[in-house]
């Protein structure tokens, strides 16, 4: 049995690259529809900004280099009911989300 129609996230872009940088605010929104009414005890999303780069020097002794480093990693609660609170039946959601990027 299939619960889960569509679960899709949409951010508004703040360039025409589709990148963003310290300073930047993510924002956007998360749809969920299911087939029928699920109870949700709790609905969340990671995310994580990361940037990667490598290059290598020429001539005959080449020498690789690269580095990683994490800008920011960020858990966001949509719903989070405990069990005195009971459960959310939901059939859509639409949730709005808000991140600013550390600078």
């Amino acid at each position: 049995m299939i619960l889960f129609i569509s679960l899709t996230l949409n951010y508004d872009a703040v360039n025409e690259t589709n990148t963003f940088t310290s300073g930047n605010v993510i924002q956007g929104r998360v749809f969920l529809e299911v087939t029928k009414a699920v109870k949700v005890s709790c609905f969340y999303i990671k995310c994580k900004g990361d940037a990667d780069v490598s290059w290598e020097t020429g001539g005959g002794d080449s020498t690789s280099y690269h580095n990683h480093v994490r800008y920011f990693k960020l858990k966001h609660i949509f719903i989070n009911y405990n069990s005195t609170h009971g459960k959310n039946e939901i059939c859509k959601y639409s949730l709005f989300m808000l991140y600013p990027v550390p600078a």
